[in-house]
Formats: C-alpha cells, sequence, structure tokens
C-alpha cells in the first residue's frame, strides 16, 4: 500500500481542531480490508474518523478517510516525524502499519511535520 495525504483547514481551527485526510492506495495485487486508523499523540487527541469502516480496496483502488484532532496542548505536539497506524486486515491476518505522512507548510511557510504544523495553525 502507498500513501498520500491532504490537509483541511476548518474554519474551527481556532478552536484548537485540526483535520486531515489521507488517502491510501493498494498497489498489491489482492484486495486489502481497512479497518480503522489514528489515535492519540502528545498534544493531541483523536476525537473522530470519518470514513467506511471496515472498507475493502482492490487491487490499484484508493480510499480516504479524515482524522479529526483535538490540540489539548499545543507546546506538546510533537516536532519530529509522527506516523499515523492504519489497521489492514489481509489474508494472512491483521496488521497496524505505521504511515509516516508528508511534511506540511505553516501559516508562514515554515514546511514542518504534519502534526506540527497543523496544530500551530490551529493554537
Amino acid at each position: 500500500m502507498t500513501f498520500g495525504a491532504s490537509w483541511i483547514r476548518t474554519p474551527a481551527a481556532v478552536d484548537h481542531v485540526i483535520v486531515h485526510s489521507v488517502t491510501v492506495e493498494n498497489t498489491g495485487w489482492i484486495p486489502v480490508t481497512v479497518t480503522g486508523a489514528g489515535r492519540d499523540g502528545p498534544g493531541l487527541r483523536l476525537r473522530r474518523v470519518d470514513g467506511v469502516f471496515p472498507t475493502t480496496v482492490p487491487a490499484g483502488g484508493e480510499f480516504t478517510f479524515t482524522l479529526t484532532y483535538e490540540v489539548i496542548d499545543c507546546a506538546a505536539v510533537r516536532a519530529d516525524t509522527w506516523p499515523v497506524p492504519v489497521r489492514v486486515d489481509r489474508w494472512w491476518g491483521t496488521e497496524s502499519v505505521l504511515v509516516d505522512l508528508p511534511d506540511a507548510p505553516t501559516d508562514d511557510g515554515v514546511v514542518k511535520p504534519w502534526q506540527r504544523a497543523l496544530a500551530e495553525q490551529a493554537c
């Protein structure tokens, strides 16, 4: 599987809420089932995961879901790479794949790890 991402800055960003859309592509030869995604992290509380779970993604297919986080401590949000777990069922079993998402620009144009850039926008 490969992963892409886009960022959505919502009007609620001033209320310490960030929304992150993630697209996964099944680059394998057989279907996989995505059963969930996301986790809490330093300074971030996962509030919601929007998407239809479980979803079977055919070979070559894509699936998009959206993570909504509440920033509960702006200073505690990690400034280094922080992967997002995506839970996948395959014919041999279930696993969580840690996905490194691309960096994002801050309001002043500096590129930082996605969670730090979005937290700075929300804080």
